[in-house]
């Protein structure tokens, strides 16, 4: 036979383990937003990083075009032949030269 006080041991169990479960599902969401937090942090500086390649990128082609451009200026090597190859070639010349200078 069920007293009164078992139905209310009874409930009480019950209620330790919805307050149980709650428990979990709060640490679940801490981790959650914890791990959503850490997922935006690493979206940023992913961010950061890709805008600093492009801009890094973006530098060294205006320094490239700038060498190219001094380069065949001071060759006179005409438009047509303006290449990688023509510009790789002509800086390995104007070493040559300071070495054989120096």
């Amino acid at each position: 036979m069920i007293k009164v006080g078992d139905k209310l041991l009874i409930k009480g169990e019950v209620y330790i383990i919805q307050n149980e479960s709650y428990n979990d599902n709060k640490v679940e969401a801490k981790c959650m937003s914890e791990l959503k937090f850490v997922e935006m942090e690493f979206d940023t500086a992913l961010g950061y990083a890709f805008a600093y390649e492009k801009q890094r990128a973006d530098e060294l082609e205006k320094r490239w075009s700038k060498l190219k451009e001094t380069l065949l200026l001071y060759k006179n090597v005409p438009q047509r032949t303006q290449s990688f190859d023509t510009v790789f070639e002509l800086m390995k010349e104007m070493e040559f030269k300071k070495e054989n200078e120096g």
